[in-house]
């Protein structure tokens, strides 16, 4: 059972990274989400945003990226970060920690989305991504 829906839409600039920030900065504050779980969040959600701002929708700020989040049965975060771009092929990411790759160019966000989250999960080709973490801290 969902208790807690918000969604927000930001312009696609570096700027609205700052709000994203601050929203979660609020979330934490009003559930009382331990640190460890915080750092976890602010990161993986910073990575998704950075991601449909950079390769979404290329920076073009008249498009908006859209934040959602969901408290479920006060257990669980889940952040739904979507952009109108056209998506990638989120199955074939370089691993940014194979050391047989000499110059690695991209996967590092997507890397970090996957280790800091307790589920990641994408959609819409790739142009939409879920993040789900337990409010727990371990």
């Amino acid at each position: 059972m969902i208790q807690t829906c918000v969604k927000i839409g930001l312009p696609s600039e570096l700027s609205s990274l700052n709000q994203v920030e601050r929203f979660i900065q609020e979330l934490v504050s009003d559930y009382k989400i331990c640190q460890k779980r915080y750092s976890d969040i602010l990161v993986a959600v910073s990575a998704a945003v950075s991601n449909a701002i950079h390769y979404g929708h290329k920076e073009h700020s008249a498009r908006l990226f859209y934040v959602e989040f969901n408290l479920i049965e006060e257990r669980y975060l889940k952040f739904v970060i979507s952009d109108s771009g056209k998506g990638f092929d989120y199955n074939n990411v370089p691993d940014p920690t194979d050391p047989n790759i000499e110059e690695q160019r991209g996967g590092r966000g997507i890397y970090l989305m996957r280790k800091l989250s307790d589920n990641c999960t994408f959609k819409k080709n790739g142009s939409e991504v879920i993040l789900e973490f337990e409010l727990g801290c371990s």
